[in-house]
């Protein structure tokens, strides 16, 4: 099977893969997709914190249009809506804050936790004493609209 078949078949059969909430059937609350995972050792170190605000720099660079709201917990995990304001806040978040503090923020297409966004970002970054005590490890869960973005992708390579 190469590249064009495997997203043309990916295409026919992800909505059998897709969950509805049972109260309104339109919207999706598990659905299938490509999802990148980063798990960072060290990431409490203010070199991987920095590197993690980078991550976050080019994702907004390139979806940063797609996002519409997500939460930071410094802000008490409330919802708060996406701007250029924001994304600056949390770089200057994930860069300063403490090695003994977590970092934790996700930004969605679908500010909403309980439904799927075709758009997110988030953080999950361990205080540094907890990570040396358990040895858990940072996640930096990433996922993008695939289907047709991946298509537009691929065509473009085999020109």
């Amino acid at each position: 099977m190469n590249e064009k078949e495997f997203f043309d078949a990916f295409e026919a059969e992800r909505w059998n893969f897709t969950f509805m909430d049972e109260a309104d059937t339109t919207k999706p609350v598990q659905q299938v997709g490509l999802v990148a995972v980063f798990h960072l050792v060290d990431a409490y170190l203010p070199i991987r914190r920095k590197h993690i605000a980078e991550a976050f720099a080019l994702y907004d660079e390139h979806y940063g249009d797609k996002l519409r709201g997500g939460y930071r917990e410094d802000l008490g995990l409330r919802i708060r809506s996406y701007s250029p304001e924001e994304f600056r806040d949390c770089v200057r978040y994930i860069e300063t804050i403490g090695t003994n503090d977590a970092v934790e923020f996700k930004w969605l297409s679908l500010p909403d936790l309980e439904l799927v966004s075709d758009y997110m970002f988030g953080v999950y970054s361990p205080e540094g004493w907890y990570e040396q005590v358990h040895g858990s490890l940072t996640k930096v869960p990433i996922s993008t609209a695939i289907a047709s973005r991946a298509r537009r992708v691929l065509s473009r390579r085999r020109m």
